[in-house]
């Protein structure tokens, strides 16, 4: 089930994990691009679980250190300094 948070337009922090593929951003229309720009990760950037709803969490955690196991150690370093 899809999740989504609210916050005030002048809210902004430091906190936010951005967690939108710029891939997936760039198919929505242009009202939930808009609201969706703080969350939209750079054309370079990678979203490791994006797409993930295994209902066990043990496995959702496996396919998650995979696909992070599977980039080069400076960008898993890099995603992991990000979230």
């Amino acid at each position: 089930m899809p999740g989504i948070e609210y916050m005030a337009p002048w809210f902004r922090s430091e906190a936010l994990i951005r967690s939108m593929s710029y891939d997936a951003w760039s198919t929505l229309s242009p009202h939930a691009q808009r609201i969706s720009r703080y969350v939209v990760c750079d054309k370079d950037e990678t979203v490791i679980g994006e797409g993930i709803n295994h209902p066990r969490r043990a496995d959702r955690e496996r396919i998650h250190d995979q696909q992070l196991n599977a980039l080069p150690p400076e960008a898993a370093t890099a995603y992991q300094q990000r979230t």
